[in-house]
């Protein structure tokens, strides 16, 4: 929900430590709205940024374009003067960027199959010989049009040719547009019933679409965003020390991503796709080596009722300030979150024209250095391919939140904060006909259970009673030392059920058709080929006792742990804030967190790595009935442990100033992104490793510098009217951010046969590279320290290893007011110039950390916005 900014009166980002009267969750942002008063009083802004005043990205051929327009108004007054008040606000924003995208793609010549320029030799898998154990390569390295597959040329349709493969990191570039049109409006009643009762009601209404295209037709996002909140409180003071707050209210949230071939007829079954389970688009092409195509996604999202009923009771007695209230959240959502490949996805690899060698157990693999990736597609010759989706689904669930809280001032130099909650949430339960669906997964059978047959229960996981919230804090100012305060707090938070990882219950034969099908490396010829057999039909027997038993291979599903818990966090903080002037403070903070619980990802019925080799070795599955099983539990661990110095100088006029340094590590063993992002099932402390979000240095200055220069100032106090009203009275504003880079991901392409992996490759090496990324290439690391692993294995590197480019930015801002006393006395108009960037300080994107990325490899071919402009103009009445 997006409320407008000239509906923000002031806002409070609250994390590490809080009351448990604000809520179970980790972290959150309190906003207060305005309201009317008994003058009429409101504003009118324009905010205007366009590429007339903007930098050239730093990767893009060409400026790029932009229209930002963010318009509105707000306006407030009383109905009846000392009684009731009114507040209404509008606020518009029209916005079309075309903003560069880039790729690296086969040239035109390689659609053709002409392969003549690639470094690789191409061989035709028709002519192994199971004699010799070997390929013959195609003459002139050209590909016939004749075995060109139909349904591969079908779907170059869909994508785009590069320029030159000697053009690195991108040979194609692009410039989608993208459209955001967003309104937003509401208002506020207020009222003074009595003496001792308040009355107030808000509407807030967002209705924001957004197209985002792709650089490849079909491909992108489209966002029918809508949100509806409305509130109703009551303050009643039922004596000088006992007030009682009521809140009810209600959100609606229409928060969906659609496909951009939704629209359209059926494209799959006419390119030669059949059987996926939407059909409006392509699949998903992966090409090792090059930039994508396609979009497997159907429709993704939720759209949620949420009715809210809150009542707190405020009582202070003698140096206590107690707190006794709860709240209950009744949600009806439809999800359908578990729809990322609705409409199927491909994974190629140099795998069936590329030369064959023994490795040694004297099964036959692709020879590295051999083959490409897009030969392979244009045979039609997948590594893998998968499909999987689920229509929209009703689920219904309830929480309640009771608490108690004391503000307890012990001595007048000491104050102590406790309290606890009970966040209890009943688990989502699926409605009507979907109430049959679920199904978990039985270990000890390696069998899937159902719902439908009184084997489980249609909720699955059950509701959990112990998920209480204590929280302890103190503010201590010591006699001995009066201009320092020592604050510290902890507290146990919990987050909301993943109502995505519920919907895994929903995903497995015989509701879902959900099919992986692997062509095996140790296979020379396919057992899947595109327009033949992907994707087969899959039928199943009525749903019986011996279903599960009986289901044909290969055969995948999801999994949700019917044992798992809310995720849950134990936040601590201590600072010590000191007090060095009137004007001048410094503060020191220690902040940590231990997350446990959380969400994770892995394939139960994958290999077994052979120790220290770690080779996949499908034969030692458990569960070799499945082709993939994804298992959704809630096993992960996180953790963050900072040091936060800060300095703060506020003074009347001249130089306001801030400074905060953070020093501090996040580490997870698990973090969500995609199907599973996890090596090795059995080994998650494999993967531990610094969280994608990690910096370790960061250090923010902020600054307000109100310039005295103009009438009534240090400098020209005496100036003409004229030259004041031009040179006088500005303020400088400037924030400044300089951070370390963020951890690189690691991967490699996927020759185990497992479906639900990602793949780190061999680290031989430190990697770190020293020079300047100009001078390198733009390579970031020593990509000769990481190697893919042979197939059938996987690597022995961690998830991230090395750390990406820095940052360095500079946001500068220069405004004044005019005072407007032809309207009112009190009216100004107030004109902002605000530079983003302003020195065009290249924000380097991260490094490709994919050793399958061939010349792309280590590389890096994106950089965050250049230098943008923007001009405001707002009147305040």
């Amino acid at each position: 929900m997006n409320v407008s900014v000239a509906d923000i009166d002031q806002f409070k980002v609250q994390q590490s430590f809080f009351m448990p009267d604000q809520g179970p969750n980790p972290g959150l942002v309190n906003v207060t709205t305005k309201s009317g008063t008994n003058e009429i009083h409101g504003q009118i802004f324009e905010y205007l940024r366009n590429d007339a005043m903007d930098a050239r990205n730093f990767f893009s051929p060409q400026p790029e374009s932009l229209k930002r327009n963010q318009f509105g108004g707000a306006v407030g007054g009383p109905i009846r003067k000392d009684k009731i008040w009114w507040f209404g606000n509008y606020e518009g924003l029209r916005q079309v960027q075309a903003a560069v995208a880039s790729g690296y793609t086969p040239t035109y010549a390689m659609f053709q199959g002409d392969f003549s320029q690639v470094g690789q030799t191409i061989y035709d898998p028709a002519t192994f010989s199971s004699v010799s154990g070997t390929r013959s390569a195609f003459p002139g390295n050209i590909i016939p049009t004749s075995r060109i597959n139909p349904v591969s040329k079908a779907l170059l349709k869909y994508y785009l040719p590069g320029a030159s493969l000697a053009e690195t990191p991108s040979n194609l570039f692009g410039f989608p547009r993208v459209t955001l049109n967003d309104d937003t409006y509401g208002g506020r009643i207020d009222a003074a019933l009595t003496a001792r009762q308040t009355l107030y009601g808000q509407y807030i209404h967002e209705n924001s679409p957004e197209r985002t295209p792709g650089l490849m037709p079909l491909t992108g996002q489209y966002y029918p965003i809508q949100n509806d909140l409305i509130a109703i409180q009551h303050a009643f003071s039922l004596r000088s020390n006992l007030v009682n707050t009521l809140l009810i209210g209600g959100v609606r949230n229409y928060t969906l991503s659609a496909n951009p071939a939704l629209s359209l007829p059926s494209i799959a079954e006419a390119v030669g796709i059949p059987n996926t389970l939407d059909g409006h688009g392509i699949p998903y092409v992966n090409l090792q080596g090059y930039t994508p195509f396609g979009d497997g996604a159907g429709t993704l999202g939720d759209i949620e009722n949420q009715y809210q009923l809150g009542d707190t009771l405020n009582y202070i007695r003698g140096t206590h300030d107690f707190q006794f209230g709860g709240g209950i959240h009744y949600i009806r959502t439809w999800q359908e979150n578990a729809n990322a490949d609705a409409n199927g996805s491909l994974s190629f690899l140099p795998q069936f024209s590329a030369q064959l060698v023994r490795n040694a157990q004297g099964q036959l693999l692709p020879e590295s250095g051999t083959g490409n990736a897009f030969a392979d597609f244009l045979l039609g010759m997948p590594n893998q391919a998968y499909t999987q989706g689920l229509p929209m689904i009703p689920y219904r669930y309830t929480e309640f939140m009771p608490y108690f809280a004391d503000t307890w001032k012990l001595i007048p130099m000491l104050t102590l904060n406790y309290g606890i909650s009970w966040f209890l949430s009943t688990v989502p339960n699926p409605q009507g006909k979907y109430h049959e669906w679920p199904h978990a997964f039985d270990p000890q059978t390696g069998l899937l259970t159902y719902a439908a047959l009184g084997q489980i229960s249609p909720e699955v996981m059950s509701t959990a009673y112990n998920h209480f919230t204590p929280r302890l804090g103190f503010a201590w100012q010591p006699g001995f030392l009066p201009k320092t305060v020592i604050r510290s707090g902890v507290g146990v938070y919990f987050f909301e059920d993943g109502l995505i990882e519920l919907q895994g219950a929903m995903a497995a034969p015989p509701y879902n058709t959900a099919a992986t099908y692997v062509n095996s490396t140790t296979n020379p010829q396919p057992t899947y080929v595109l327009g033949t057999n992907v994707f087969p039909p899959v039928s199943f027997p009525p749903l019986t006792s011996t279903f599960a038993a009986s289901l044909p291979s290969p055969i995948s599903a999801f999994v949700l742990n019917p044992s798992g818990r809310t995720p849950y966090s134990t936040q601590w903080n201590f600072s010590i804030q000191h007090t060095l002037s009137s004007r001048d403070m410094v503060e020191i903070d220690y902040l940590g967190s231990s997350s446990h619980k959380l969400q994770t990802r892995y394939d139960p019925s994958m290999c077994v790595p052979a120790l220290p080799s770690l080779k996949c070795d499908k034969a030692t599955s458990p569960y070799p009935r499945y082709s993939a099983l994804l298992y959704l539990d809630f096993t992960g661990n996180s953790t963050y442990e900072a040091v936060v110095a800060k300095y703060t100088r506020r003074v009347g006029s001249g130089l306001n100033f801030n400074a905060d340094y953070t020093f501090g590590k996040a580490l997870a063993d698990t973090e969500i992104s995609g199907n599973n992002p996890n090596q090795i099932a059995t080994c998650r402390r494999c993967d531990k490793a610094p969280a994608s979000f990690d910096q370790t240095h960061r250090a923010v200055f902020s600054a307000v510098y109100d310039v005295p220069l103009g009438r009534g100032r240090r400098f020209g106090a005496n100036m003409p009217h004229a030259a004041d009203l031009a040179f006088g009275g500005w303020k400088v504003t400037g924030i400044t951010t300089f951070a370390t880079g963020r951890p690189i991901n690691f991967t490699s392409p996927n020759t185990t046969g497992v479906f639900n992996t990602t793949v780190r490759p061999d680290r031989l090496c430190n990697g770190s590279l020293s020079g300047n990324l100009r001078q390198n290439g733009f390579v970031d690391f020593n990509t000769t320290c990481f190697v893919s692993p042979p197939a059938g294995y996987f690597g022995n590197s961690s998830r991230s290893p090395l750390f990406g480019p820095g940052q360095n930015n500079w946001d500068l801002g220069l405004f004044k007011t005019f005072p407007l006393h032809f309207m009112s006395e009190n009216a100004e108009f107030e004109l902002r110039a605000e530079l983003f960037n302003a020195f065009n300080h290249t924000q380097f994107g991260q490094p490709n950390g994919n050793t399958g990325a061939g010349p792309n490899f280590g590389k890096i071919s994106s950089a965050a916005s250049p230098r943008l402009v923007q001009i405001a103009a707002k009147i305040l009445f």
